[in-house]
């Protein structure tokens, strides 16, 4: 089973506070990938070629981070 946790926040927000939470509250290890989505303040249709796309560039970096370059 995987998972997932995420938290909503404000733009404003204490990046020291966000720290803190995955650390100390959810038992992280510092991350390697954080991901920032904005936005969502009105539905937004993409399309679905460059929402596939999106999605598969962002599975791509996932699969990739902290693996050493060639």
């Amino acid at each position: 089973m995987i998972c997932v946790q995420y938290i909503r926040v404000e733009c404003d927000t204490d990046v020291d506070k966000l720290v803190n939470l995955m650390l100390k509250q959810w038992n992280m290890k510092l991350p390697k990938l954080l991901i920032s989505v904005t936005g969502s303040a009105e539905n937004y249709f993409m399309g679905r070629k460059p929402l596939n796309a999106f999605i598969r560039g962002l599975v791509n970096l996932a699969k990739h981070t902290g693996r050493p370059t060639r």
